[in-house]
């Protein structure tokens, strides 16, 4: 008699536990959702979706050359590719020559551009869609290299300074001989 009614106490604990767990169980399924639909609205950033750009790995602009390989004097064909909705604003061709060096697998700015630029003259670039420009190689001669590309968002004029945002694109390595 004793017997049976440990077991039938057992039973009803093995019950309360198995129902303490299916509710936890339960409750992770009904939290985590709500807590990473949360996340991902405090974390969203206008139109372009910081998170959907985290999430998917995609950048709003693609920067390539037309080759992987150049002998130094020749001239690069450079494309930039909007990916976004929204309008970029980058500077004219001419001023498009800023390189990084890879030295020691780091890469190192090389210092190949001009510091006074005329907007006047050239204005910034609005673009929906892509862009090929010509531009020359980088004048420290032989390696690995990679272009530097300021866009900017909301400008009001030309000019960085009239620009609310930017950000740095970099075109994929090539090879200078």
């Amino acid at each position: 008699m004793k017997q049976k009614k440990q077991d039938k106490k057992a039973k009803k604990e093995i019950k309360r536990k198995n129902v303490n767990i299916y509710f936890e169980v339960i409750l992770m399924i009904i939290v985590i959702p709500i807590f990473s639909f949360l996340s991902i609205s405090i974390f969203k950033e206008n139109d372009s979706g910081f998170v959907s750009k985290i999430l998917t790995g995609k950048s709003d602009v693609k920067i390539t050359t037309d080759k992987p390989f150049y002998v130094s004097g020749e001239n690069m064909k450079l494309s930039i590719k909007n990916e976004s909705i929204n309008p970029i604003y980058f500077e004219p061709c001419e001023y498009l020559n800023k390189f990084e060096k890879k030295i020691d697998e780091k890469w190192r700015e090389s210092f190949n551009y001009e510091s006074i630029k005329d907007y006047d003259k050239f204005g910034f670039k609005r673009e929906k869609n892509i862009t090929n420009c010509e531009i020359k190689l980088p004048k420290e001669g032989a390696g690995i290299y990679r272009t530097v590309i300021q866009i900017y968002y909301e400008c009001e004029r030309p000019g960085e300074d009239m620009c609310r945002n930017s950000k740095a694109f970099y075109s994929n390595e090539f090879r200078v001989k």
